[in-house]
This record gives C-alpha cells, structure tokens and sequence, in this order.
C-alpha cells in the first residue's frame, strides 16, 4: 500500500509539473503566425515589384505596415520605392517620421537620416 501510495504520488506530481512547464514554458505562437503573415505579404510584394507592379508593392508594403507598427524595415522599403517613383516628398515625410521615431537606436537614426539626404538630392 505504501509503495503503491509513493507511485501516485510520483505520477501526479510529473503531471501536474509537465502541466505547468507546458503552460508557462512553451513559446506563444501568436508571434510565430504573424511572422508569416508579414513573410507572405513580403513575398507578394517581391513578386509584384519584379513584375513593377509599383501600385501592388505599395498596398502589400502598407498591409506589413499596418500588422506591425514597430517594424522599421517596411517602412524604409516602401520610401525607397517612393523615392524611385518621384514621390519624393512622400519619401521624405517616411524618413523624418523615422528619423524622430521615439525608442530608436542611434543605427536607425543615422540610416532614416542617410536615406533623408538620398530623398533630397533625388529631389
């Protein structure tokens, strides 16, 4: 009876710790969908910039803008193609906008600044 007691006991403290790990110590994958999600729209507008399909590029660019605000990639990316179309006052704008963007690194204020003189001397 005793040994039979210690097993139970045993079995139910692995199962309430695999509970636990399982719960608070697999990684969400929330992050995981949306890192695809932005892989996809990504792609498609790769694809479409190929095809210079510059109005497609543009919406699938501000759909990645729209998911993830905090991603500074989307945003040079579709300035850059501002700048290659002439819009080069809306190319401006996104690099200021990066520029002054509060919380980022000393790198990114350089590179928003390089890509603002590019913008200028396109202009």
């Amino acid at each position: 009876m005793g040994a039979a007691l210690v097993v139970l006991l045993v079995g139910l403290g692995a199962l309430a710790a695999g509970v636990l790990i399982g719960r608070y110590y697999v990684p969400d994958d929330r992050m995981l969908k949306r890192s695809a999600r932005h892989s996809r729209a990504y792609m498609r507008a790769l694809i479409h910039h190929i095809a210079r399909d510059h109005d497609t590029v543009i919406t699938e660019l501000r759909k990645v803008v729209e998911e993830n605000v905090d991603d500074s990639e989307p945003y040079f990316a579709l300035a850059a193609l501002f700048r290659a179309r002439g819009e080069h006052d809306r190319a401006i704008r996104v690099h200021q906008a990066l520029a002054v963007r509060e919380g980022a690194t000393h790198k990114l204020r350089l590179r928003a600044l390089y890509e603002l003189g590019l913008d200028f001397r396109a202009a």
